[in-house]
């Protein structure tokens, strides 16, 4: 993946095609072939929110992400995920909720 819309697509993906999940927001923003943004906000069906603000430049094969993430009011040690990776993560753990 070396392009911002090769990034989008599997994102777009995930996101229309996760369980119980109302998509309150959804942008994609290309500023260039190599730069982009995205805002997601998705509502789940016990009203649970989660909300994904990220903006990224690719430099060669890579993508830069935050290397945090927020857990209730905890701030954790992350390894980086892309979208992909953390909407995979949230279908997985609202599975097994269920």
């Amino acid at each position: 993946m070396s392009t911002v819309e090769e990034y989008f697509d599997p994102v777009r993906q995930l996101v229309q095609n996760l369980a119980n999940a109302q998509t309150e927001r959804y942008e994609e923003h290309l500023l260039s072939a190599t730069i982009g943004k995205l805002r997601i906000r998705l509502r789940f069906s016990d009203n649970q929110l989660l909300e994904i603000s990220e903006a990224f430049i690719f430099v060669g094969e890579v993508a830069t992400h935050p290397d945090h993430k927020h857990s209730g009011e905890q701030i954790l040690a992350s390894f980086s995920p892309s979208i992909e990776r953390l909407l995979a993560e949230v279908h997985a753990l609202r599975k097994t909720a269920s």
